[in-house]
């Protein structure tokens, strides 16, 4: 069995000693992989909140792949994933680019994760 972590970016926000120690310690002790959410834009009102939350333009959450070579840096094992993020979003040869440029300096440790929408649940 593999298990991963998913990275708590709202709770350590940008204390970059604690998401050092934090990514750190999910690495020794033994977690497959951290994974990292994506979510360019908030809604200030959610079309249908979950019961997390909705994720508001206030939400902390960081840019998934800057801050995956950032851990690609601070890490030796521990594989690097993303959530889906939304191709349409963003453009798709630089994507592209960037993620084969953290796969190769961290040694094949990402994992990307795409999709072409975001699933938001509608009320009807």
């Amino acid at each position: 069995m593999q298990i991963g972590a998913v990275f708590p970016a709202e709770e350590l926000g940008d204390d970059v000693a604690a998401i050092r120690d934090w990514v750190q310690a999910a690495e020794d002790l033994g977690y497959q992989h951290i994974l990292v959410f994506e979510h360019l834009v908030g809604f200030r009102d959610a079309p249908n909140p979950s019961a997390v939350g909705p994720v508001t333009p206030d939400t902390r959450m960081h840019e998934p792949l800057t801050f995956l070579a950032f851990l690609a840096g601070i890490t030796r094992h521990i594989e690097l994933v993303t959530g889906v993020i939304v191709l349409p979003m963003r453009q798709t040869v630089l994507l592209a680019k960037q993620a084969a440029e953290i796969d190769a300096l961290s040694g094949g440790r990402l994992r990307l994760g795409v999709g072409v929408g975001a699933g938001i649940p509608r009320n009807e």
